[in-house]
């Protein structure tokens, strides 16, 4: 797999196991700078959803024409590779 130099802001398709057995991919946003990305093996990112209520750690935002939300309660750092 190659690595990925994530930049701050955009939302990219990140297979994050919720469950042991769980193969997703789900859209997240990167929240580290990019100063931090260029340099490190990780990066943090929070991940998105569509279905959520309006918590006060829930970002809404509109993504492909849908209202979504970035999880910010869910925040996590993960590797490049």
């Amino acid at each position: 797999m190659r690595e990925l130099f994530a930049t701050n802001t955009r939302i990219y398709k990140i297979p994050l196991r919720l469950f042991i057995s769980e193969k997703k991919t789900r859209p997240c946003v990167v929240i580290s700078p990019n100063e931090m990305n260029k340099y490190l093996r990780t990066i943090i990112v929070a991940p998105m959803t569509t279905n959520s209520k309006k918590y006060p750690t829930r970002i809404e935002v509109k993504h492909d024409r849908k209202i979504g939300w970035i999880v910010i309660d869910q925040i996590r750092t993960i590797d490049k590779k």
